[in-house]
């Protein structure tokens, strides 16, 4: 993954973006509502599942998507940082039958 490849395809949207350390390879694209900044969008679950294989790299991790999961509700999902700030995007099973 080209990481300035994608920060510059972004920044043709919006110079100003704001990106999530470290999660670059859960970005999905980019958008954003009528009259209002594009910004990054994630996958949350793509997040959630790049901060597990982080936190399993600890040694006194015992559960490392439970602790992927607490650390990006807390510090990432519910950070704002301006108009700027990134979309987490949950997927729905839209196409499974229930």
């Amino acid at each position: 993954m080209n990481i300035q490849k994608i920060k510059d395809q972004i920044a043709e949207y919006n110079p100003d973006a704001l990106l999530a350390d470290g999660l670059e390879e859960a970005i999905i694209g980019i958008g954003g509502q009528h009259g209002s900044n594009y910004v990054v969008i994630y996958d949350k679950d793509k997040c959630i599942e790049v901060l597990a294989k982080q936190f399993a790299q600890e040694k006194d991790c015992e559960n490392p998507y439970l602790e992927a999961v607490d650390y990006f509700g807390y510090n990432t999902e519910c950070s704002y940082v301006g108009i700027n700030t990134p979309i987490f995007m949950q997927r729905l099973n839209i196409n499974e039958s229930t």
